[in-house]
């Protein structure tokens, strides 16, 4: 079920514990395409792990599709961090966060190799960015800058432990993240 949330906002119901925003009239998202048939492998993946331990780190998580349901009570309720360059998906992820109870948290960076760097993130569509200006030439005239993070590093507050890689162990640290949005289950589960 889907509805306007105001002029330029719509909700849609993922499930019992899930919504979704994204922009009215928006050419990527729609009422129709999210809750019917949006990705279906990493949708089976996520509910076939539901009852297994693990955190999620969403980079390039745009609006927090993915988010969402791997927090949610349906999909195991799992610690999750949304990472997301462009500044303006990134507002869309706050709203996402908030409008589900901030149960995952939220980083604007780019993830790369090496944290700290600025780096430029290109393009015209928030489905389409990239730190490569040969991933859509023709849209490298529309850029912003971002700062640059490991997934080793710290995003919101957390660290990978050693053989995380591995394992995908999450471990919390005491001072968070620049930057990062943290809901009321920062850094872990219940």
């Amino acid at each position: 079920m889907s509805r306007p949330l105001a002029p330029d906002m719509v909700s849609v119901v993922l499930n019992h514990d899930a919504r979704f925003l994204f922009p009215q009239g928006e050419s990527y998202w729609s009422a129709d395409v999210v809750p019917a048939n949006y990705e279906p492998d990493i949708d089976w993946v996520l509910r076939r792990a539901s009852g297994r331990p693990f955190a999620m780190l969403d980079a390039g998580a745009n609006y927090g599709f993915w988010s969402i349901l791997a927090s949610s009570t349906p999909y195991g309720r799992h610690p999750t961090v949304a990472i997301e360059p462009s500044r303006v998906n990134f507002e869309w992820l706050i709203r996402n966060a908030i409008a589900n109870r901030s149960r995952f948290q939220t980083l604007h960076r780019a993830v790369s190799d090496e944290s700290g760097r600025r780096v430029m993130l290109y393009g015209k569509k928030h489905y389409g960015l990239s730190l490569r200006k040969d991933w859509h030439p023709s849209d490298i005239d529309q850029f912003e800058e971002v700062e640059t993070i490991t997934l080793e590093a710290h995003p919101s507050g957390l660290t990978l432990r050693t053989g995380a890689r591995r394992h995908g162990h999450l471990e919390r640290r005491s001072r968070p993240a620049r930057d990062a949005h943290h809901g009321d289950r920062a850094g872990g589960g219940d």
